[in-house]
């Protein structure tokens, strides 16, 4: 539509054929749809992400626990994109640090084969790359506790996954609490998934009750052979 102006003085004959060219010039190449274990086959939570995806289709929340470098943070969002039915919502993805939502949209975006901004994007302060397309958005703190403040029903958000949550933040906390207002009062069907390497024996279950007593997954970590030397004091 937005080329229609710039065709206008050009013949009905090369019309179909300019569209053509600007058609395949500008389009870019369709992706293959991937399942969730397609991209993270490698990663210690790959087993995990089924019973991830038949919990939420279940119950409306969850807590999961995962060690450094399990990527819960990358799989977990892509794994409901593809097999979650989140078919008509965004899965809006909290980071503590716009360093690290840049870093987590990329890498999305990476393992799908799209460019930054397609069916994942992020939204920092003052910085979005986003489009009609994105479907996961990755978002700070400060930004998610804005969009509540404006929109407090979330409209077209499916489901919103608090990453690194044992950092803790006064925006982290409101933005849990004003989530599970909305999911109690007026979204029953949004979704609440809560992410931590290290939650702990403590804030663990005190997430979970506040959740509503929701389920807790785990998963495991991986470990590496650690070789020591010691160097003599002698040079």
């Amino acid at each position: 539509a937005l080329c229609l102006p710039l065709l206008a003085p050009l013949t009905s004959s090369c019309l179909p054929q300019t569209a053509r060219l600007l058609t395949t010039r500008h389009s870019p190449p369709p992706t293959p749809r991937m399942r969730a274990h397609d991209f993270a086959s490698e990663l210690p939570i790959a087993s995990l992400l089924p019973n991830v995806v038949t919990s939420l289709r279940s119950e409306p929340n969850l807590v999961l626990e995962a060690p450094p470098g399990a990527g819960k943070s990358t799989a977990v969002p892509l794994a409901l994109l593809r097999d979650g039915g989140f078919a008509d919502g965004i899965i809006m993805v909290l980071e503590p640090r716009r360093v690290a939502a840049r870093a987590a949209a990329a890498r999305m975006a990476s393992l799908l084969g799209q460019p930054l901004g397609g069916e994942v994007g992020y939204r920092v302060r003052h910085e979005s790359k986003t489009s009609r397309e994105t479907r996961v958005l990755v978002v700070t703190e400060g930004v998610l506790v804005n969009k509540l403040q404006a929109d407090p029903t979330l409209e077209g958000v499916a489901c919103v996954i608090f990453d690194e949550f044992h950092e803790r933040s006064v925006d982290a906390d409101l933005a849990l609490a004003l989530c599970r207002e909305a999911q109690a009062e007026l979204r029953p069907e949004l979704r609440l998934v809560v992410m931590s390497a290290t939650l702990g024996e403590a804030l663990g279950p005190a997430v979970a009750a506040t959740l509503g007593g929701c389920p807790t997954l785990t998963s495991d970590g991986r470990c590496f052979p650690v070789e020591r030397r010691h160097l003599s004091g002698s040079r």
